[in-house]
Formats: C-alpha cells, sequence, structure tokens
C-alpha cells in the first residue's frame, strides 16, 4: 500500500487509501504511521467518523462477551506438547527420497 501520510497535493486526509484503513483501525490493526493518517481523516471528516463507528459497531457484535475458562491455555499447550512428543526427531520424519529436479528433468527428455 502507498504509505498513507504522503499528501497529494491538495492538503486534504480524504485519500481513498486512508479510508480504507478505516476497518483495519476499527480492529486497532494499523501501524502508528497508518493510525495518525487516520486520525487525521477523522478530525477532518465526519463522514468517515461515521463509517468508522459502522465498524466499531460490527467489530462490538464479534466480541466475546466471557473471558476463556482458565484452564483453556493450558489444556491447548499440553496436547500441543503430546502430539510433538509422538513426532519422530525431524531427520528422520521424511521417509523419502531426496531427488535432482533437474536430473529427473534432462532424464525424462
Amino acid at each position: 500500500m502507498a504509505d498513507p501520510t504522503t499528501p497529494r497535493g491538495d492538503g486534504a486526509d480524504d485519500r481513498p487509501d486512508v479510508r480504507d484503513l478505516l476497518p483495519a483501525y476499527a480492529l486497532d490493526a494499523v501501524d502508528d504511521v497508518e493510525r495518525r493518517a487516520v486520525e487525521r481523516l477523522l478530525a477532518a471528516d465526519p463522514d468517515a467518523r461515521r463509517e468508522l463507528d459502522e465498524y466499531r459497531d460490527v467489530v462490538a457484535a464479534f466480541t466475546v462477551e466471557s473471558a476463556p475458562p482458565p484452564a483453556l491455555r493450558d489444556a491447548v499447550l499440553a496436547r500441543v506438547a503430546a502430539s510433538e512428543a509422538t513426532l519422530p526427531p525431524a531427520g528422520e520424519r521424511t521417509g523419502g527420497v531426496v531427488v535432482d529436479l533437474a536430473a529427473a528433468r534432462r532424464a525424462r527428455r
């Protein structure tokens, strides 16, 4: 994406690329440069503020109301560790053969 802070020449911050950042901004998924550009747009454009409010309403609709049980993290990590314990060492996993693809192509010709 183009740098959203690069002026287009007329001093406005309503460039499509900045407005396109509104959904990510609502999710708090923008970097500091993008955040400043969006905040300048929001300060100057009531339509952008309304659009952001709509995105935030959507985000709120998908927000989990309760935290997962405290033991869930430990249970997931224990299952991952158990599944990793059943894997053979990295060097023994493939069971395949290394093939020189260039040589195989030449042999087919």
